[in-house]
């Protein structure tokens, strides 16, 4: 045993001389930084440190195989009857008689026997190590329903109230759409038991007002188009009979002027004596009609052209009558569907809070945690009535997984789930052989950590049948399956604190 210490302890010294010199010229050689000679050094003192842990307790080893040796001395032997029934054993000797037969029916067995069961121990152990060993990784979570929708459903009330009746149990079994209980109102202001329907007639009466000032909107709308369509005509006719009596009046204004220039020339003839006065006053006469014409078509051409005018105003004033009766009328029709809206809203609520006064079961299921209340007791808004669970539904494990592990898992991982209640009996190392654990295989690994507790939110779903009574709430302990390695390796990332190696898929 000494000696084994001795060429330990000696080892140990060459092997930090060694380790020494080789990191300290790669330093030197810039071939690893200090850092990283410091972090080999330390791991490979403590593989020492644990080594020599080990050979320290050679001693309570020796000493069985001693023993073991004794008891081969004693009873392992050729050719001699060591039985209660052996005659010479019977014999009463003392001293050195009783020496003397003893080592005669007692011959000593082979000394190699203690090394040949140091070598089996040793071969054991070696291959021991050598088995194969199932990396894994822990996990704690909770079964819960696959679906959102079959989730368990609290039902709590809707409004304050009164309870009426209750027409189920716990532990019913009932149909989506099925009564549980009926509510009374409490409110002022909805005890009336025509309240319903009186708001179904404001409601009505708002929508056909709201329909007949649309219609009246159309109509002016229409007038409005129509006198539009009809303005330009007008006006074009208008502007026709200004140009036309603008032109009638040039052209008696030119006729006067040539009568006038005759009326000259006659009042020239008649001082010379060449015409007679008769032509000359025919010739006045002439003029003065010229003239009165010429005037009297001016007058027309103005009147014409005022009324072009007074047309044209009366025409947008109309214009602008239609548009502000136009703009009333949507104004009323907005306001009216303002009206109808809001009635129409108060009754879907009416209706709605009338509706809750009859609680319904929203999916099949079993109704549970009743309601200590009893008929005729008040309930509050938001106060929980009772709980409708699914009779059976597809369940997975909501389990929580450490930072530190997150590297390492992936959707479409194997893994073994356990559930409180249901016997187990675990192995470590070969958790497939387990009893009582299920198959099952990683869905979903959330991209962040939850709030609570800072862990990774996991989903894993049955790879198998699981338990048909399993319920929503149960605790599980997951153990997911990684890369399968020797026994010794693993005790080595165990003793350094290593991670475990990524699943090979």
């Amino acid at each position: 045993l000494w000696r084994l210490h001795a060429v330990l302890g000696g080892a140990r010294v060459a092997f930090t001389a060694a380790l020494l010199a080789v990191g300290g010229w790669l330093v030197i050689d810039q071939a690893v930084s200090i850092g990283q000679f410091v972090a080999i050094e330390i791991v490979f003192l403590t593989i020492l440190v644990n080594l020599e842990k080990l050979i320290s307790g050679v001693d309570s080893i020796f000493d069985i195989l001693t023993a073991l040796a004794k008891l081969d001395n004693t009873f392992q032997h050729e050719g001699v009857d060591i039985s209660p029934f052996n005659p010479q054993d019977s014999q009463p000797v003392e001293g050195a008689a009783w020496l003397k037969n003893f080592s005669e029916t007692h011959p000593p067995s082979d000394r190699r026997a203690p090394w040949r069961w140091m070598a089996f121990l040793a071969v054991t152990f070696f291959a021991t190590l050598f088995l194969p060993w199932t990396q894994t990784v822990s996990m704690v979570g909770t079964v819960t329903m696959d679906n959102p929708m079959e989730r368990p459903a609290a039902l709590h009330a809707a409004e304050n109230g009164r309870l009426s009746t209750w027409f189920v149990r716990e532990g019913q079994v009932v149909r989506a759409g099925d009564t549980l209980m009926i509510m009374e109102e409490i409110g002022a202001e909805y005890l009336d038991p025509a309240l319903l329907q009186n708001m179904e007639q404001s409601q009505e009466a708002k929508e056909s007002a709201f329909t007949a000032y649309s219609q009246k909107a159309r109509a002016v709308s229409m007038q409005l188009a129509q006198a539009r369509e009809g303005m330009a005509p007008q006006l074009a006719a208008a502007q026709l009979k200004v140009q036309v009596d603008s032109t009638d009046w040039v052209a008696y204004h030119v006729g006067e002027r040539v009568a006038e220039r005759q009326k000259d020339r006659a009042d020239s003839l008649l001082a010379l004596g060449v015409i007679s006065r008769q032509a000359w006053e025919t010739q006045q006469v002439t003029w003065q009609k010229a003239r009165a014409q010429a005037q009297s078509q001016r007058q027309k051409w103005t009147s014409s052209r005022a009324d072009y005018r007074a047309k044209k105003i009366a025409l947008q004033e109309n214009l602008a009558k239609l548009e502000s009766t136009l703009a009333a009328a949507q104004a009323e029709s907005a306001g009216a569907t303002e009206a109808a809206t809001q009635a129409r809203s108060k009754t879907n609520q009416i209706a709605r809070r009338v509706s809750n006064r009859y609680v319904v079961a929203p999916r099949d299921g079993v109704v549970i945690e009743l309601a200590k209340l009893a008929p005729g007791a008040l309930v509050k808004k938001d106060e929980e009535i009772l709980t409708v669970v699914p009779a059976y539904a597809e369940v997975v494990v909501m389990a929580s997984c450490e930072p530190n592990d997150i590297p390492l898992l992936e959707a479409g991982q194997r893994a073994m789930v356990a559930f409180d209640g249901y016997p187990m009996l675990p192995i470590p190392g070969w958790p497939e052989h387990s009893v009582g654990m299920f198959e099952a295989k990683v869905r979903f690994v959330s991209a962040a950590a939850t709030q609570e507790g800072g862990g990774f939110a996991v989903v894993l779903e049955p790879s198998e049948t699981w338990p048909p009574a399993l319920r929503a709430g149960t605790n599980s302990h997951v153990t997911l399956l990684l890369k399968d390695v020797p026994l010794w390796f693993e005790l080595w990332r165990q003793l350094n604190g290593l991670p475990a190696n990524r699943s090979a898929s």
